[in-house]
């Protein structure tokens, strides 16, 4: 916290009064905060992670029942919402009498002793009679399994999970999102829309998004598997900052197993400049839980290293029968013998050129891709217009030769096809 300006004068009581007024600039001091955590085990052993702003401060090894006093110290204020404790070796062997837990008895920040027992703490860990280990507000300040305490509610606007900042749409507790002991993000549904994201590092051309999750079955007031509502997906902008694409992964069905994955290809094109993954909930009855569990989620590049081979393309409709009109259409076929890129089928917009009667070029459009595709093969339809507008007619008929344009063709791996003129001619029959 910066320290104010030092002000000095003399005697002002008199008008006449010789006055001078001293300033002296002091350079700024950051407030630090210490924070002591008093704390036991039951059976010696237990281990203790204290984080503050979801970063890891302390992690002990707890003594048998003696409570032990635990220092942190901070180049930044601290309050009490800032602070998770967490339990992460519970060891529970009832035939055994083996039972051991983590119990916090005090919470010290600059002195100040701070209420931790109320109906703002928020734990994961704690067992009650009355619904066993669930996660839940006002549950105490012993952790019987492993999981976390969380204090004054803990509002934030982030988290870490895996390794990454996930930022929220909104401010929220505890028990909306949080990361469990086992490292999985949890976000429970009952509060309304609610959306995590983070900015992802990109490659162009082959990447794998890849999501596991579990969601429990869901039953009772709903209908189907249609609400509650979860997808994650990842947002795609160019660089002039604008929505190009979105990729998405439905989790609302085949996620019904913990460990259950889904993923797919997402081709990136060298125009994006930056992108953001996302995971969304949203439709279940307030004060329903239904939670979503995530236990990894990633978009990474794919190693196409060992793939050489370029695309290849294909003109098969060569008789084209068609009464007069200003376009006429063909198909091409690409083909690769790994992965095509998208969209086309990897092919640019002036790929193919027609030549022909009387001197005439034009470069043909792009206008649909048929419904027979797969990841290797894609029929696209294009269109070709006469360059003066003009309608084709019989007078048009003759055989036109198509062009491939050189490094209009790639692949997935970035394999370019080379220039090639098509064997077929396109022979244009106007009745």
């Amino acid at each position: 916290m910066p320290l104010r300006h030092l002000f000095q004068n003399r005697d002002l009581s008199s008008p006449s009064s010789d006055t001078t007024l001293q300033v002296e600039t002091l350079e700024d001091r950051n407030m630090l905060s210490t924070v002591l955590i008093g704390a036991s085990g039951d059976l010696g052993g237990e281990n203790m992670q204290v984080f503050v702003d979801d970063h890891l401060q302390l992690d002990v090894t707890l003594e048998q029942n003696i409570p032990g006093v635990f220092s942190i110290t901070t180049d930044s204020q601290v309050e009490l919402q800032d602070i998770r404790i967490q339990f992460t070796n519970d060891d529970y062997r009832p035939e055994l009498g083996i039972d051991s837990n983590l119990r916090v008895n005090f919470i010290r920040i600059d002195g100040i002793n701070q209420p931790i027992d109320t109906d703002a703490t928020y734990s994961t860990g704690t067992w009650l009679a009355a619904d066993g280990v669930s996660p839940g507000f006002g549950r105490g300040t012993v952790l019987h399994a492993n999981g976390f305490l969380q204090f004054n509610g803990g509002r934030s606007t982030s988290l870490e999970f895996r390794g990454d900042t996930w930022t929220s749409n909104q401010i929220f507790t505890p028990s909306q999102a949080f990361v469990n002991a086992d490292g999985g993000l949890v976000i429970n549904g009952q509060e309304g829309p609610f959306s995590l994201s983070r900015e992802v590092a990109i490659q162009p051309g082959e990447n794998l998004f890849s999501v596991e999750a579990y969601r429990d079955v869901i039953s009772g007031s709903f209908a189907s598997d249609n609400a509650p509502w979860a997808t994650a997906g990842i947002n795609f902008y160019n660089f002039r900052g604008e929505l190009a694409s979105q990729e998405t992964i439905e989790i609302n069905s085949g996620f019904q197993t913990p460990g259950d994955t889904q993923e797919k290809t997402v081709i990136v094109p060298a125009d994006i400049a930056t992108a953001y993954m996302w995971i969304w909930v949203d439709g279940t009855d307030h004060g329903t839980n239904i939670p979503l569990n995530v236990s990894d989620i990633s978009f990474e590049p794919v190693d196409t290293s060992g793939d050489t081979t370029p695309p290849l393309a294909f003109f098969q409709t060569t008789v084209i029968q068609s009464p007069p009109g200003n376009e006429i259409n063909f198909l091409i076929t690409f083909q690769d013998d790994r992965l095509l890129a998208s969209p086309g089928a990897g092919a640019a917009p002036n790929a193919i050129r027609v030549t022909g009667l009387n001197g005439f070029e034009a470069t043909a459009v792009q206008r649909t891709g048929t419904s027979d595709f797969s990841d290797t093969r894609q029929g696209i339809i294009y269109g070709l217009l006469k360059p003066d507008g003009s309608d084709w007619t019989a007078a048009d008929n003759d055989a036109y030769t198509l062009f491939l344009e050189e490094g209009s063709l790639v692949d997935a791996a970035g394999n370019v096809a080379p220039p090639k003129r098509f064997f077929n001619q396109l022979f244009v029959d106007i009745a």
